[in-house]
């Protein structure tokens, strides 16, 4: 069965033995030399995709490898104007409702993420699963304990102004 591994910018393409009375499905963790992976898509031997797959009906895998950092986007608004951050973090690391963070100096409180399944407005979620991570920027003069400086994370910075419509 043919395995396409994506890593970011690139891929690769491996050819893999599984049991042929199993089934497989999107969501299961495949680990393959000293690496883990997460099967994304499933295509069968007619050529569709599908969530699930006996193995013998299988003609090619999709995965990513949980080797490397979650990338997630980071939005800050600044009353109209969007400072948006590519950054690159630990998997496993926890953001919160409510924290504060700091990127080059900016202060901001998280009050919403997107995660691949849902948007929250409350409680917590791992690096793993977020899209977007969105937070308002606080002012300079803020007493807020910073709970975590995510500079050295940022990969690309853009800075969007909301388009103001006078009528």
């Amino acid at each position: 069965i043919s395995l396409i591994i994506f890593n970011r910018s690139h891929f690769h393409i491996l050819t893999i033995d599984l049991y042929f009375d199993e089934y497989l499905e999107v969501g299961t963790l495949l680990y393959l030399d000293g690496k883990d992976v997460e099967v994304t898509s499933i295509e069968n031997n007619e050529g569709n995709r599908c969530y699930e797959c006996p193995v013998i009906d299988i003609k090619t895998i999709w995965a990513k490898s949980l080797d490397t950092p979650a990338r997630i986007g980071l939005s800050i608004d600044n009353h109209g104007t969007v400072l948006s951050h590519k950054i690159e973090i630990e998997r496993e690391f926890t953001f919160a409702i409510d924290d504060v963070g700091e990127v080059n100096g900016l202060k901001f409180r998280i009050y919403a993420f997107k995660t691949l399944e849902r948007n929250m407005r409350t409680g917590f979620a791992y690096a793993k699963v977020i899209k977007r991570v969105y937070g308002r920027l606080l002012p300079r003069n803020d007493k807020s304990k910073v709970k975590y400086d995510l500079s050295e994370y940022v990969i690309k910075t853009k800075i969007k102004k909301k388009d103001i419509i006078k009528i």
